[in-house]
């Protein structure tokens, strides 16, 4: 687990923790087995997206991720090397 970042967002006044977790894909997949696919939210997005430039930048600019997880990806793509294992 990895803070990178305090937040204030500027909509709601709300502060915000903004970190990142890494997990191995099959270890995420087999605990996200029961996840639900919709919530208050809006709609989760099925496919995956791997964690290099255009799996980032794609979701990021066609505007399909929340602000906080924007946030969350603009800041650990930097950092990518330190956060991903060797």
């Amino acid at each position: 687990m990895h803070c990178l970042s305090v937040a204030l967002d500027v909509l709601t006044l709300i502060g915000e923790i903004m970190t990142v977790r890494v997990v191995d894909a099959d270890v995420f997949d087999s605990l996200a087995a029961d996840f639900v696919d919709r919530n208050d939210e809006g709609a989760v997005v099925p496919e995956r997206y791997r964690f290099m430039e255009q799996g980032v930048r794609g979701p990021l600019d066609a505007g399909m991720v929340a602000p906080a997880g924007a946030g969350c990806l603009e800041l650990a793509w930097p950092w990518r090397e330190h956060l991903l294992p060797a």
